[in-house]
């Protein structure tokens, strides 16, 4: 054999490998993907001839487009030709962006789990031809899957055949439906803007003087009707008597409307930015990645801090107070079928004041834990084997002003319990004190990272957010006999 027909053997042979491993990547790597025209061109055939299962949307079609707020349904269709019955017949909905809702009702179901999109057919005799309506909603999950508004979902049927001479055969069939909701068309989608002054602190030093202003933003969707892809604030910042201010800082207390994040710490410079020669600031946030985040009745909430380092300012805002406004516009884009940008009016914000309102730093406690049961104190009190009573508790500070702050401290005191009858009973007895920090995890804001205000480093003054958690654990005997702890009391000292 020559070379150039080994050769030409050689290359026959491996476009054939190619096209038997791209083969199997088609089957075992793709578990459905179909074309609309595949999807349509679906049959109802199943393992026997006398069996067919079919799924589709009104029309008889496989591939829908519906209004959220219009009624949709799903349709069943279960033909048993000849003789013989099906039994234990199960239909369910897989990888679906829609729910059953809890009115179906047909005398061919048994039962229906609605939280796991089942349904249990009752037993269907031969000759038959069974059709349920399957009414749906779209899913709105606190988090779904970013193809949630325009998804392929599967419906599986199985049941056990018994033909006319008694003999039993499984059945199935799988039949794929693309449902995409629609939620902008004919629907009113209203953005919520709210703002609250919250400082007014007029300052002075040896160094320098000025003015604090902070304003709490909200911002969201009326309703939670859908959910955001992103928000985009745009504020015309305040100016006093004619002069801007020095710096703005932007914190977020939650972004829970746009990405469910309960606290801002995703949250930092990059998500704003303050052009001081137009006097614009844009904050921006952003939905998740992978997934949709879509609680209801929610907002994000930013509070805004306006630094005017000038003495001029402070001299005319003692002598007169304040006089300004604030003006905020923005869009939001929101998921649907088809990405839409809403767009909110530019609001307006006045802000009048004459007394000091706030402080530059503003301090909190917070406890996972809103009751502890004095059971399991009492019997681990005596125990070989103490099983501790563990409870976190969170020390946050937010800091307005970093240049305005010098150093913070936080002196931890004395837990305390607080029974029933609302009386507190302290954890230190006779001297000592039965509570102990069982673990520091110190949390920070990392991009406003600035100085250690300890030699040992381990607590930081941040620029936004600071937070030390402390797991506590406790096998105190201090509450009163017969009183039950519902409540729990943490202090702060030498702040």
């Amino acid at each position: 054999m020559n070379k150039s027909l080994k050769r030409i053997m050689a290359v026959l042979l491996l476009i054939c490998m190619m096209g038997m491993n791209l083969s199997t990547i088609g089957i075992y790597g793709i578990t459905y993907a179909l074309s609309e025209d595949e999807i349509s061109k679906q049959n109802a055939k199943t393992q026997d001839s006398n069996v067919e299962f079919n799924a589709y949307f009104e029309g008889g079609a496989h591939v829908k487009t519906e209004k959220m707020n219009s009624d949709v349904k799903l349709y069943l269709n279960i033909k048993l030709n000849g003789a013989g019955y099906l039994e234990k017949g199960v239909v369910s909905f897989q990888d679906t962006n829609f729910e059953i809702d809890k009115s179906i009702s047909n005398d061919n179901i048994q039962s229906v789990d609605v939280k796991n999109n089942k349904i249990l057919l009752n037993k269907i005799n031969g000759g038959s031809n069974v059709v349920i309506e399957v009414p749906v909603n779209v899913l709105n999950a606190d988090e779904v899957s970013i193809d949630n508004f325009s998804k392929e979902t599967k419906t599986v049927f199985t049941a056990t055949y018994i033909n006319k001479d008694a003999k039993e055969k499984n059945v199935s069939k799988e039949i794929i439906n693309k449902l995409s909701w629609d939620g902008t068309t004919g629907t009113t989608i209203t953005p919520e803007i709210k703002t609250e002054l919250t400082k007014y602190i007029p300052y002075t030093s040896d160094e320098n003087s000025g003015v604090v202003l902070q304003v709490k933003v909200n911002s969201g969707i009326k309703d939670s009707i859908l959910p955001i892809k992103a928000t985009e604030l745009n504020i015309q910042v305040p100016e006093i008597n004619g002069i801007k201010p020095t710096s703005v800082n932007v914190i977020a207390n939650q972004t829970k409307a746009t990405n469910g994040m309960k606290d801002g710490l995703n949250f930092n410079a990059d998500n704003y930015n303050y052009d001081a020669e137009n006097s614009k600031l844009v904050i921006s946030t952003q939905n998740l990645s992978n997934k949709i985040s879509w609680l209801k009745n929610v907002s994000d909430e930013y509070f805004v801090t306006f630094v005017f380092e000038n003495k001029d300012v402070y001299d005319y805002a003692i002598a007169n107070g304040i006089d300004t406004n604030l003006k905020i516009s923005g869009n939001i884009k929101v998921h649907s079928n088809q990405e839409k940008n809403i767009e909110f009016k530019e609001t307006t914000t006045d802000i009048k004041e004459s007394k000091e309102k706030g402080q530059l730093i503003d301090y909190a406690i917070k406890t996972n834990y809103s009751s502890i049961a004095k059971g399991q104190m009492y019997a681990s009190f005596d125990a070989k084997n103490k099983k501790e009573t563990t409870y976190k508790v969170d020390y946050y500070a937010t800091i307005s002003a970093k240049e305005l702050t010098g150093e913070i401290k936080l002196q931890q005191g004395i837990d305390q319990f607080v029974t029933a009858d609302d009386s507190k009973n302290s954890t230190t007895v006779s001297g000592k004190n039965y509570t102990y920090n069982n673990k520091r995890d110190n949390s920070f804001h990392k991009l406003h990272l600035l100085k250690s205000l300890l030699k040992g480093g381990d607590l930081y003054y941040c620029s936004s957010f600071l937070r030390l958690s402390f797991e506590k654990s406790s096998f105190a005997r201090s509450i009163t006999s017969g009183a039950i702890a519902n409540a729990f009391s943490a202090e702060l000292s030498s702040l």
